[in-house]
């Protein structure tokens, strides 16, 4: 058995900086709110949190079932069709008695066969008759198991069943499919089962824990976690956290955090005086993950007492260069260390056209990304004010966040997330896009065009960017080079897209080299970008040129 030992202390402090606070759980059995916690043991393994052992859970319980008639078993409709209330293989394992799967008299040899989605140590399957209907009973059947659909284990078989709920008990043999097969049908009834029920040792696949809502004593600002696992091969943890101002869970706490797996600082709404965490705990072997410790970190001094953003306007045109502004409300006390750095995400890139502070201009510098905006002020800001930012952007989405952060020197690792009212049903950092555009590619550029990929260090690549735009399903999107033939010479990209903007670090590039990596001569080349659209491929052409 290969044991990871997962463990992140990836944070260094200079001596100017503020140490952070620490809640440390170690005995989980002392954090666990049972009401919401399911498939988790903390009891029996040294306060360690651990996947549940499975002897009492029924592992077929809403997996996946599929079923395979013979001869005349399978049910039809008066029409003649195939009856697919009755004939419905996902009614034996929904855990509901009073629904049911038919197989009709002539039907020997017909099977259904039961995908666990994970290897189980199985050792005890039941079958539940409908209505424990001495006439419906299956007359004689087999069991299979293993851990491929095709190469199966028979592992019992009963030849002449009198009983209306079976149960067969058998070595624990590894498996991930379940097969049992109706060998005999009744010449005159069917076999109607209500439930078929998968036992095993070992543990469950997966397994959710909830603290309960841990106090600090005062509004914080929540950073990071730490923890020691053991990951066997097959296994695996993630944490999500969520934050109050209230002792008891409400609609005023943030959503769950994304789920992270590695280090990150805690996407929570803060400053905040209560949180509480998720484990979600997972298996696809026959091993448990094993939570020893988890540690959490805060700073009680704050960036801000509170800071909060709101965007105007909140509704701009769709794929046209527009201007918005972030609108800071800053709030400080004796406990705020002030604001240092303010850092903007942005949907799409763009550029700072001016920041103020309470309407007069302040002195920043500036370094922008595809996803973010990065503003550093000279002097911080120690004061109660507004912080103002234009942005100019161009907008490709129905739904447009701008999420932002205030960081000070003091506590630089632990950057403190901006709050946000509501708009209506929205959060005050939203922007809203109006006028749909007709195409999904929209803005097709290339640049420089035309290029020459001599080495030269000049202009040997030309970029391609585009909106991709409307779009809130993957689609397939390709990106090709042919030339004035037709014929093939360059596919840049053929893989599946949402909405995006392909534009700036995130456009694509052509270094002048057909699939086998030679450069090609000089000449004119045909650009194709195509996406699949609900009405058909939509394409746009244009023509690049090569020199040298």
């Amino acid at each position: 058995m290969l044991i990871l030992v997962f463990s992140i202390t990836l944070i260094t402090f200079a001596s100017s900086q503020i140490l952070p606070d620490t809640i440390v759980i170690s005995k989980f059995s002392s954090f666990i709110d049972s009401t919401l916690s399911q498939g988790v043991d903390v009891t029996n393994s040294s306060d360690y949190l651990i996947l549940k052992t499975s002897e009492q859970e029924n592992l077929a319980k809403k997996r996946r079932a599929t079923i395979t008639y013979y001869g005349t078993g399978e049910p039809k409709t008066s029409t003649g069709d195939r009856d697919t209330v009755t004939g419905n293989p996902m009614k034996v394992i929904d855990g509901d008695s009073r629904t049911f799967c038919q197989i009709r008299p002539g039907g020997d040899g017909s099977y259904i066969l039961i995908d666990l989605l994970a290897l189980r140590r199985i050792n005890k399957v039941v079958i539940i008759t409908f209505g424990l209907n001495q006439s419906l009973r299956p007359r004689a059947y087999t069991i299979y198991a293993g851990i491929d659909s095709l190469q199966l284990t028979r592992i019992v078989q009963k030849t002449d069943n009198q009983d209306v709920k079976t149960l067969d008990i058998f070595d624990p043999i590894i498996a991930r499919f379940v097969k049992i097969s109706f060998d005999v049908v009744d010449r005159f009834s069917s076999t109607v089962i209500a439930e078929i029920e998968v036992y095993g040792v070992g543990y469950l696949s997966s397994g959710e824990y909830y603290s309960k809502v841990i106090d600090v004593g005062q509004p914080v600002n929540w950073g990071w976690a730490e923890w020691e696992a053991e990951l066997p091969e097959g296994t695996g943890i993630t944490f999500q956290f969520r934050t109050g101002s209230s002792p008891s869970v409400n609609d005023t706490w943030s959503q769950w955090s994304p789920e992270i797996s590695s280090f990150e600082v805690l996407k929570v709404t803060e400053p905040r005086r209560y949180i509480q965490f998720k484990v979600n705990l997972s298996t696809s072997s026959t091993e448990t993950p094993i939570l020893k410790r988890l540690s959490i970190f805060y700073h009680k001094k704050l960036v801000a007492k509170s800071i909060t953003l709101e965007v105007e306007p909140s509704v701009v045109p769709i794929l046209k260069r527009t201007e918005i502004t972030c609108n800071f409300d800053v709030e400080v006390d004796d406990n705020s260390l002030g604001i240092d750095t303010l850092i903007i995400f942005t949907p799409s890139p763009a550029n700072v056209e001016s920041v103020t502070l309470n309407g007069n201009p302040v002195a920043y510098s500036v370094i922008s990304s595809p996803e973010y905006v990065k503003i550093a002020f000279q002097q911080p800001i120690n004061s109660s004010s507004r912080i103002s930012v234009k942005l100019s952007l161009t907008l490709y989405l129905d739904i447009n966040e701008f999420p932002s952060v205030v960081i000070s020197k003091m506590t630089a690792s632990n950057p403190q997330f901006v709050d946000t009212r509501k708009r209506g049903n929205l959060n005050s950092w939203t922007v809203l896009t109006t006028d749909v555009p007709e195409k999904l590619i929209v803005d097709l550029q290339i640049n420089p065009n035309p290029f020459s990929p001599n080495g030269d260090g000049l202009n040997d690549k030309t970029q391609i960017s585009f909106f991709l735009a409307n779009l809130l399903v993957e689609r397939n999107l390709k990106i090709q080079i042919f030339d004035l033939t037709g014929r093939l010479i360059k596919t840049i990209f053929d893989g599946q897209s949402k909405a995006f903007a392909y534009i700036s670090s995130n456009s694509f590039t052509w270094d002048g080299r057909d699939e086998n990596g030679r450069l090609v001569r000089p000449g004119v080349y045909l650009l194709r970008v195509a996406i699949n659209a609900d009405t058909g491929v939509e394409s746009v052409f244009k023509t690049i040129t090569v020199v040298y």
